[in-house]
């Protein structure tokens, strides 16, 4: 991820330049192409796009750049303000969006809605169809500015269209950091039994580096079930935004035995060569 810390409203010719290069350098350094991106062409393309990033507004060059990142393939490839501007609606209002066709055009409408979040409180709910954000329409693909820190006025209606309401959306501040924009966490998971033998997992992030504090939760949550009868789970991943390793301790629950799971692999290892050695194993458990 690359932080802009710039406070000032707009970026020079020469800062925007600046921080071009910068990107291309971390990007030919650190970044690790699993998807068969041609660097030498990605460049080129970034070359060629920095006349015209160096001249529009200053918004509309954070979105360039967001575009040229995303021509890279891979998820956690990123270019935010740690002040929280533009930021995703699911870190910050805790909600998906997803583009549909309405009468001959698209709109966003809202997808995942997680429990407890800005969103949720607010009382939007799936299929609400978003109309503008603080009076101003966004039309897919053009993304509503969902910044942190803010009281956000929505328009929204129901997926017809009808019964309009606005809501505002308490949206808490959050600082980002080297390593990640800035985040409004969700709840990173609740349970219920949706039968009398079956239990519900329901995972939108996995919280933590080292995931110590969800595998805690997780132990609670699938002991609770159990206890009321459950012999059969559904894991509800729908609009998760990922996270650290408690994904591991997920997925101990799903295998006997100790199986592998994976490699480590760096940036240097991938452009040199190497040899598939597993080098990642958990051991598969379940709660007394």
């Amino acid at each position: 991820m690359m932080k802009s810390n710039n406070t000032n409203i707009s970026l020079g010719p020469n800062e925007r330049a600046k921080i071009l290069a910068s990107i291309k350098k971390l990007v030919l350094r650190h970044h690790i192409n699993v998807g068969g991106v041609s660097y030498d062409a990605w460049t080129t393309h970034v070359d060629q796009q920095t006349t015209e990033l160096q001249a529009i507004e200053t918004d509309k060059f954070e979105s360039g750049v967001r575009q040229l990142l995303s021509e890279l393939g891979s998820s956690h490839t990123a270019f935010y303000h740690e002040q929280g501007k533009q930021v995703l609606p699911q870190h910050s209002l805790n909600a998906t969006l997803r583009a549909f066709p309405v009468g001959g055009s698209e709109r966003w409408f809202f997808l995942d809605v997680f429990e407890g979040g800005p969103a949720h409180i607010a009382g939007i709910k799936p299929g609400d169809m978003l109309l503008d954000v603080d009076g101003t329409d966004y039309l897919p693909p053009s993304m509503p500015p969902f910044d942190v820190g803010q009281a956000l006025r929505l328009r929204i209606a129901d997926a017809g269209g009808e019964n309009s309401r606005e809501v505002v959306v308490d949206v808490p501040k959050r600082k980002g950091t080297a390593t990640r924009p800035p985040i409004v966490e969700p709840m990173s998971l609740s349970h219920a039994m949706v039968a009398p033998d079956i239990g519900l997992l329901r995972i939108v992030y996995f919280p933590g580096p080292m995931g110590l504090r969800f595998a805690k939760d997780l132990d609670t949550a699938i002991t609770n079930l159990k206890q009321n009868g459950a012999n059969r789970l559904i894991i509800d991943l729908r609009g998760n935004i990922g996270g650290g390793l408690g994904l591991a301790r997920l997925a101990s629950y799903l295998c006997p035995g100790k199986i592998p799971i994976g490699y480590s692999l760096t940036p240097r290892r991938l452009r040199t060569g190497y040899k598939e050695k597993i080098s990642l194993q958990f051991r598969c458990r379940a709660p007394a």
